[in-house]
């Protein structure tokens, strides 16, 4: 977010009054990113760290339920629904100004916002809390995310002994997860 979405939001580093993106563009390539980020961020991070508290053996181990944060949740994975449906768009958009090509009506972008964006995408990539994906990896990141969830909650469910009380919440959370 600190990186990428927020950097391009605004304008250029050259103190030019013209925004690196413009609006739409911006509406264009990061959707609801910021929605699914503090889902997480507001949401289920508290809910996950809150179950993970450990408690004594006699009370199985954990304070909350790893479930009960993901039947939670999980109403909320529509939002990743609207996030795949322009995925594509994003990418296309992403690319014109990695590559500054035309678009399909034959428009080029123009110059100075490719520069910015440039710039900014530069200057991400020097900062310390890159991870060198370049900023189409980094937006394949959260349906990568959407996709792990079935199989954490899978792999719960393989070590969670029969009887426990997170038992059913986990398998209700993995048929919820599994229909979004």
């Amino acid at each position: 977010m600190e990186l990428y979405v927020k950097p391009l939001e605004g304008r250029g580093a050259d103190g030019n009054k013209e925004r690196v993106l413009s609006p739409e563009e911006h509406r264009r390539i990061f959707t609801n990113v910021g929605a699914i980020f503090q889902l997480h961020k507001d949401h289920l991070l508290p809910a996950l760290e809150e179950a993970c508290i450990e408690t004594a053996p006699e009370e199985h181990g954990l304070k909350g339920r790893i479930g009960r944060a993901f039947l939670q949740f999980a109403p909320f994975l529509k939002l990743y629904g609207i996030y795949a449906t322009s995925f594509e768009a994003s990418a296309k958009l992403i690319e014109r100004y990695e590559s500054d090509k035309v678009d399909g009506n034959g428009a080029k972008l123009n110059r100075a916002s490719v520069r910015r964006y440039k710039e900014v995408v530069a200057r991400a990539r020097r900062d310390t809390r890159h991870t060198q994906l370049n900023l189409q990896a980094w937006m394949l990141l959260p349906l990568q995310r959407l996709m792990r969830y079935p199989l954490l909650l899978k792999n719960l469910l393989e070590v969670t002994v029969d009887g426990h009380p997170d038992e059913f919440e986990l398998e209700k959370a993995l048929t919820e997860v599994e229909k979004r």
